[in-house]
């Protein structure tokens, strides 16, 4: 609109389609998806607008289920938790973290 940019929420997209050619020469259709919905991919969840939002939930749950685990188990030294931090928690939020590209807001 007038010359800047505007998101088109999905459902002003109704019954548009893209496709993309394959080699047997039919077409796949290729998903529809609106600004806020999440998306998976190098097992980092974002959405096209890059609010962040998607990705915190994610690394949340990451670390939630870390913590259900080791309360479920009762024999785990306090060396055992902290070299299951060490080796499976930490490099799965460090590599969450720096990939996190939302603005220091969120």
């Amino acid at each position: 609109v007038n010359g800047q940019p505007k998101v088109k929420q999905k459902s002003a997209l109704n019954g548009v389609e893209f496709t993309i050619p394959t080699k047997d020469g039919d077409s796949v259709p290729i998903k529809v998806l609106g600004p806020d919905d999440a998306v998976e991919a190098l097992g980092i969840t974002t959405d096209l607008v890059n609010s962040g939002e998607h990705h915190l939930k994610e690394v949340e749950k990451k670390m939630l289920e870390w913590i259900s685990k080791l309360k479920s188990s009762r024999i785990l030294s306090r060396a055992d938790v902290w070299l299951s931090f060490f080796n499976q928690l930490k490099p799965k939020l460090l590599y969450s973290i720096e990939c996190m590209s939302a603005p220091p807001a969120v």
